[in-house]
């Protein structure tokens, strides 16, 4: 390669990577894909923690939620930041090994206009992550595209992976906030 073509090279490198990053289930951020998250009615009672939420569509295209841990319970341990009780869905970083067990990946779509709806419950927490709540925030993990994220969830199985992994590098994410109620 000569020096004259170095640029020439570079810009096509440049334009391939781009190409192949476009083609993956990274770069969900789809701007035209936006839902918004509600909650409300939430309640904390000794070691549970309850609340209603409510997701609605408002692109004018279909969007594909990751819904196993929608109804509780959280995919991560709830923590609670100056009062502010956080809720996941799905995990917020990639895990560095897999598991023996973890809940199969369930997508509930949600058309243009559309409304999904429930109530999440989860017992058993620990007393001090509750303590002191005054609010809680949910974080929902959806995207536009689902197909390939399966096929690349099903992999796991076989290269060690965690499983909520590709969900990771999939996912946009909404969050709803709402106080609790007393």
């Amino acid at each position: 390669m000569t020096k004259r073509h170095l640029p020439t090279s570079i810009v096509f490198l440049a334009f391939l990577v781009t190409l192949i990053g476009a083609t993956g289930i990274e770069g969900q951020n789809d701007s035209a894909a936006v839902l918004s998250l509600s909650l409300g009615h939430a309640r904390i009672h000794g070691s549970s923690l309850s609340f209603d939420w409510r997701i609605s569509n408002s692109s004018s295209k279909r969007v594909y939620v990751y819904a196993t841990f929608l109804w509780g319970p959280a995919a991560l341990e709830p923590t609670n930041q100056a009062g502010l009780v956080r809720v996941r869905t799905s995990l917020s970083t990639p895990e560095p090994a897999g598991v023996n067990a973890y809940p199969p990946a369930k997508f509930l779509r949600i058309e243009p206009g559309g409304v999904l709806s429930g109530r999440f419950t989860e017992g058993k927490l620990d007393r001090k992550i509750l303590r002191g709540g005054n609010a809680v925030e949910m974080e929902v993990a959806f995207g536009s595209e689902i197909d390939e994220l399966k096929r690349q969830i099903s992999m796991t199985s076989f290269n060690g992976e965690h499983p909520g992994n590709p969900i990771v590098a999939w996912q946009t994410e909404v969050f709803g906030r709402t106080t609790v109620e007393r």
